[in-house]
């Protein structure tokens, strides 16, 4: 709202800085301040976000280091894409962990050899969801959202399925996820279900570097230096680099040295 309501004016002079904190009002600096911990709340959310988003290795086997996962039970599906109703998950590359045989123990039995453990055959997997706002894991009973409970075949092989794409969900709702394995007898494999994932909210992706610069370019608008300041050392982090040998060299100082140092940004200093 700050960014719409400035749009009429003129861009700030390197000759005529903008007013001081004290000058722009609290109630806008308060609200700049705000908006600012929302931009580094969201950043941590994103942080998250990345430890389900589904990586190279996931989708392609042959890659170096897809070693995929063996356990028990198919670990929590990751994230592919998102918008503000829809989901796309990346069952993650796994595969059945060898489940020990059971047998009546008679006598003599402590002289006869012990069968290997089995790998049990698994023909699908099966996705299921919900809101999580319910408090509890995921369970089998979890199919009201559209796209869930449906079989998706399962290459034994590479390990790997097709992503799965859940549609009609509620915007800005965040939602839990789990897959469940299965013989091809329609058995659930080991008898329970997998790994719940973290919850995901319905929402689309967020432009923070974008965000970040209007929040930047309006703060110094309006004279909130404080916060002027630490959105643009959040792009100077994330849009430059001083590790190339001849940053020095062409520049003569660091990144945040040569952004500050600008016309629009000299009084900061």
């Amino acid at each position: 709202s700050l960014l719409h309501g400035t749009n009429g004016a003129q861009e700030p002079s390197p000759s005529m800085p903008p007013p001081a904190d004290s000058e722009a009002g609290e109630d806008i600096a308060r609200l700049l301040g705000e908006a600012q911990g929302f931009l580094e709340e969201a950043g941590t959310r994103e942080q998250e976000l990345l430890s389900m988003v589904a990586l190279w290795t996931d989708f392609y086997p042959a890659a170096e280091g897809a070693e995929g996962t063996l356990s028990i039970v198919p670990p929590a599906p990751m994230l592919v894409a998102r918008s503000n109703s829809s989901m796309t998950l990346q069952p993650r590359r796994w595969f059945a962990a060898p489940i020990p045989l059971k047998r009546k123990h008679r006598p003599g039995d402590h002289n006869r050899p012990v069968p290997p453990p089995q790998a049990p055959t698994v023909a699908y997997l099966r996705l299921f969801g919900k809101a999580a706002g319910a408090g509890t894991d995921v369970t089998l009973n979890n199919l009201d959202l559209t796209g869930t409970g449906v079989p998706v075949e399962y290459d034994a092989a590479t390990g790997c399925t097709k992503p799965i794409t859940v549609k009609g969900l509620v915007p800005n709702e965040a939602y839990i996820f789990a897959v469940a394995a299965y013989d091809p007898n329609g058995q659930l494999i080991n008898g329970k279900i997998g790994t719940t994932s973290m919850p995901v909210e319905a929402l689309n992706p967020l432009p923070t570097s974008l965000c970040w610069g209007y929040l930047a370019q309006v703060s110094l608008a309006l004279g909130v230096d404080r916060v002027a300041r630490a959105a643009a050392s959040v792009l100077v982090n994330r849009l430059a680099s001083s590790d190339h040998e001849n940053w020095a060299l062409l520049t003569g100082s660091s990144p945040s040295a040569c952004l500050f140092a600008s016309p629009l940004t000299s009084h900061l200093d």
